[in-house]
C-alpha cells in the first residue's frame, strides 16, 4: 500500500510540475510573466501539499490562485477536514490569504451530490430548447 501511495505521489508531482512548466511557457510572452509563474507555482505547491497529506483527499479539492489569494473548492466529509485543509493551505509560503469554499458532505451523500453536479454540467452543455410558442 505504501508503494502504491508513493508511486501516486510521484506521478502527481510530475503531472503538476508539467502543468506548472506549461503554464510558465504560455506566459513567457506576456508582460505578467513573473505573476503567471508565481500563480502557477502557488497552485502547484498547494495541490501537492493537499495530495500528499493523508488526512485529506486532495484529489477532490480544486485550487485557484490569484495574486497570493488561494481559493479552495470541493467536497470534504467533516468540518474538521475543512479546517485541516485550510490550515495546510495557510501554512504554504507565498500565500497571502485563503478563501475556503469547501462543502461538508457526508460520505453516504457524496454520490448523490456528484450525480447532481454532473446533471447540472450536462444541462449547461445542451443546446437551448426550441421555441414552442406555436
Amino acid at each position: 500500500m505504501n508503494t502504491t501511495r508513493a508511486a501516486l505521489i510521484v506521478c502527481a508531482t510530475l503531472t503538476i510540475g508539467g502543468l506548472v512548466l506549461t503554464g510558465a511557457a504560455k506566459g513567457l510572452g506576456n508582460a505578467n510573466e513573473h505573476t503567471t509563474l508565481n500563480e502557477a507555482w502557488l497552485t502547484a505547491k498547494t495541490k501537492i501539499a493537499l495530495f500528499t497529506d493523508a488526512r485529506v483527499m486532495g484529489r477532490e479539492i480544486n485550487i485557484n490562485s490569484t495574486q497570493g489569494l488561494v481559493m479552495i473548492r470541493g467536497i470534504v466529509s467533516s468540518d474538521e477536514t475543512k479546517k485541516t485543509v485550510e490550515g495546510i493551505v495557510n501554512g504554504i509560503d507565498g500565500i497571502k490569504s485563503v478563501q475556503n469554499e469547501l462543502q461538508v458532505v457526508q460520505l453516504f451523500n457524496r454520490e448523490k451530490i456528484k450525480d447532481r453536479l454532473a446533471a447540472v454540467k450536462l444541462l449547461d452543455q445542451t443546446a437551448p430548447c426550441p421555441d414552442q410558442s406555436n
